[in-house]
């Protein structure tokens, strides 16, 4: 799918949410085997036991989505937003370049719960979690060429705008609508007209 931003965003994923992240995200999903978590569109588990043992930087890191470093002009190196809400799991979240990401549940016992997360996934999650936004965007670390930044900033405000609204919807809702929101709201920052 492209959006017009200078480059396609290539997650496709099952088939489901196509559009819905970008080529990180869609290198993520092609190393492991995930299924989508009951009851929450565009948001998947693995049952990968090699995994479990894996931090977030790492498994992205073998997954081929994380660099060690920043490495070139137009290369993102994400960086992990942690999380600590009472009586929960320590939650790592790495927002991808091009969309979505990883977000993981750090157990006590030292084993990791990994979800994979589309842009749409995320925002929902980002609301029901009531983090900011903001500093899940200012953990995406980029610098670089004018295309990747138009591109950066565009998926900045559609997973923005997407967080704003989710608020004023039932849960039934913010389910069915926030894949189709991402999308919209993608295309008008990006200046693309809508399809119809």
């Amino acid at each position: 799918m492209h959006l017009g931003l200078g480059a396609p965003f290539t997650f496709l994923g099952d088939g489901r949410y196509p559009g819905d992240g970008g080529p990180a995200l869609q290198r993520l999903w092609v190393w492991l085997r995930w299924r989508e978590i009951k009851n929450c569109p565009g948001r998947y588990t693995t049952s990968e036991r090699g995994v479990r043992t894996e931090d977030p930087e790492a498994l992205l890191a073998c997954g081929g989505t994380l660099l060690a470093r920043p490495v070139g002009p137009d290369l993102h190196h994400p960086r992990p937003v942690n999380i600590s809400l009472p009586g929960k799991d320590p939650i790592q979240i790495f927002r991808l370049p091009g969309g979505g990401g990883l977000l993981t549940y750090c157990k006590p016992d030292g084993t990791f719960v990994h979800t994979l997360n589309t842009e749409s996934g995320l925002a929902r999650k980002v609301d029901a979690l009531g983090i900011s936004v903001d500093e899940l965007l200012r953990s995406e670390v980029s610098a670089g060429m004018a295309a990747e930044a138009a591109a950066t900033a565009a998926t900045a405000a559609a997973l923005r705008a997407c967080v704003e609204v989710l608020p004023y919807l039932v849960d039934s809702e913010k389910n069915a609508s926030a894949y189709a929101l991402i999308l919209k709201f993608r295309r008008a920052a990006a200046g693309v007209p809508s399809e119809t």
